[in-house]
């Protein structure tokens, strides 16, 4: 019986890494709002690299606690996945809100400072960041529920551990090249027209990240 065993657990990893790496590329929402911050408060990569692994495990976590604490209460995958839609609507919801002031502050910084150099660690910055770990820990990371779930609800924690390790892993590690690329890439664009408003693109970036989750489920 060991065998049909290891073929399931197989599967179920594989497929966990499929999604979590398809999930998170077709995710915008998932790396731009951490480029355009990191871009905006002038920070080093590695500092928007330490910012994104925080976010992604804070995202998958909580998502693999819910879906395992959902399994231990004998909870339907159509259960957890209502329950997780509830809190997809609130967390993009946040990430709106959060996206329009962060844009308005951003308008605000720009029309009173003009285009002088970047500030380090700024106010808008520093809430930012903490507001948008809050929306990425209390945003479900859907694709994952069931996956979770049926190692959990057949009580296997071997391939709990497997399925659950992996996709946590591609998805931190897809977020951080993502991120790595499209930082590569925006630092092409340096006009003085996007620098002077950078903040306010940034906030651009969230509310669009909010409103893409509302329609698309991303």
């Amino acid at each position: 019986y060991a065998a049909p065993m290891i073929d399931s657990t197989a599967v179920l990893v594989s497929t966990a890494f499929s999604i979590a790496l398809f999930h998170t590329v077709a995710s915008p929402d998932h790396y731009l709002p951490f480029v355009l911050l990191g871009k905006a408060e002038n920070w080093p990569l590695r500092r928007i690299l330490r910012v994104t692994v925080l976010c992604g495990a804070g995202h998958v976590l909580s998502s693999l606690l819910l879906a395992t604490l959902g399994a231990a209460l004998g909870w339907s995958a159509l259960g957890a996945e209502w329950l997780n839609g509830i809190r997809g609507n609130l967390a993009a919801g946040a990430l709106v809100l959060l996206g329009l002031a962060y844009m308005i502050w951003g308008i605000f910084r720009a029309r009173r400072h003009g285009s002088d150099g970047h500030v380090h660690l700024s106010a808008g910055g520093q809430w930012t960041v903490r507001a948008l770990f809050l929306i990425f820990v209390f945003g479900p990371c859907e694709p994952m529920i069931p996956l979770v779930m049926v190692p959990a609800a057949q009580h296997s924690p071997t391939a709990l551990l497997a399925v659950s390790s992996v996709f946590a892993v591609t998805t931190i590690a897809a977020m951080a090249a993502a991120v790595a690329a499209a930082h590569a890439g925006i630092a092409l664009f340096e006009f003085r027209f996007v620098r002077r408003y950078i903040h306010a693109f940034s906030g651009f970036a969230l509310c669009a990240s909010g409103l893409l989750i509302t329609v698309l489920g991303a």
